[in-house]
């Protein structure tokens, strides 16, 4: 019994990895550093809300949000238009509120598996909010979350981020 439950597991793993890669290739984009896979929820002008299957492209100076097809055109964010990127734990839609258990409740709504990228575009200060899809299961996605914090961090790119609201947020 133990030997079929490791093989399984074996094979979930493989299967996995099938796909991460496999997504991880189509998702190339020329220059970039990373990609991820992410659901739009809003915060961009002109764009209609919560869009499933956006790539989030970290470029060495820019972030950019596009989808394949000509249904939303690529958004770009400049390093230094934005102000902050912060981690935002996820909030339950009133239909989950209801299905889940308490102790489910918790545990989901303090999962930080949101981003939020506050950003100047045309004078106008803007919130882009992306919830991370890529790692599948929901605190899956909180890692990723983390690994792109530390992506971000690592290659210094928060050292491009406005100067202003750096030292603002260190108070």
């Amino acid at each position: 019994m133990e030997y079929l439950f490791i093989v399984l597991c074996i094979l979930i793993i493989g299967v996995s990895m099938f796909f991460i890669i496999k997504t991880q290739k189509r998702n190339k984009k020329e220059g970039m550093l990373t990609s991820y896979k992410v659901i739009y929820l809003g915060g961009a002008p002109d764009y209609p809300k919560r869009i499933g299957g956006v790539d989030l492209f970290v470029m060495p100076d820019c972030f950019i949000i596009s989808k394949n097809g000509n249904s939303f055109s690529p958004i770009k964010i400049n390093y230094t238009n934005v102000s902050s990127f912060d981690l935002v734990a996820r909030g339950l839609t009133a239909g989950e509120a209801i299905v889940v258990s308490p102790l489910t409740k918790n545990q989901v709504s303090n999962i930080k598996n949101h981003m939020h990228i506050n950003y100047i575009n045309n004078s106008i200060d803007l919130t882009l909010r992306l919830e991370m899809f890529t790692g599948g299961q929901l605190s899956r996605t909180a890692v990723q979350c983390d690994y792109l914090v530390d992506f971000l961090k690592v290659n210094n790119i928060y050292q491009k981020f406005q100067i202003r609201d750096r030292i603002n947020s260190t108070k």
